[in-house]
């Protein structure tokens, strides 16, 4: 994704700080003049249509949830991704005047002037992300049967099973609270 060679190469600078519904937009010049602001909804279509067929540009963005898929389809749109490590950070996360818009502008300011203090991170794969994913879920199947177990002893389709309890009434609940009201009250 962030290559050296492509600095000489790319003039303008955008911030991009990832929220769940909308990503925040700052456009930066080569000059360092915010040129454009704005605001653009996180799925794949709309972030296509904002960034493809432009000129390559150096986009910045910070580690999150959706910042895997987001960098792998702006780097297919043929621009220069540069994910930050949020860790390293600190004008963003100890910043007074947090906001969407004040973060996707600090993250091109530090993405233009110099992106080795983003300390850039590399997302693995879609293929081995996928595959990680899958090996987590039968990890936690595995290991959520072996805790309900009484006994490694024991094979988890012969644990015992809890009989099902009926849920009280409203009314049920109501004299069991003031039956153990009362018996704390001395009456």
């Amino acid at each position: 994704m962030y290559d050296a060679t492509t600095t000489e190469e790319t003039k303008v600078t955008v911030g991009l700080d990832l929220g769940d519904r909308y990503c925040q937009v700052c456009v930066l010049d080569e000059a360092g003049e915010v040129t454009e602001e704005g605001r653009v909804a996180t799925k794949p279509e709309a972030l296509r249509r904002r960034f493809s067929g432009a000129d390559p540009v150096r986009i910045v963005l910070e580690c999150g949830t959706h910042s895997p898929w987001i960098s792998r389809l702006l780097a297919e749109c043929g621009h220069d991704v540069i994910v930050a490590n949020p860790r390293k950070l600190r004008l963003i996360y100890q910043n007074d005047s947090k906001s969407d818009r004040v973060d996707a502008e600090y993250l091109a300011r530090v993405g233009r002037l110099d992106p080795a203090l983003l300390a850039p991170l590399t997302h693995r794969g879609a293929e081995t992300q996928a595959d990680l994913a899958l090996v987590r879920s039968r990890l936690s199947e595995h290991t959520t049967d072996a805790a309900g177990c009484r006994s490694r002893m024991i094979e988890p389709d012969q644990r015992p099973t809890r009989p099902n309890r009926r849920r009280r009434t409203r009314d049920e609940e109501a004299h069991r609270w003031s039956r153990n009201r009362a018996g704390y009250l001395g009456r």
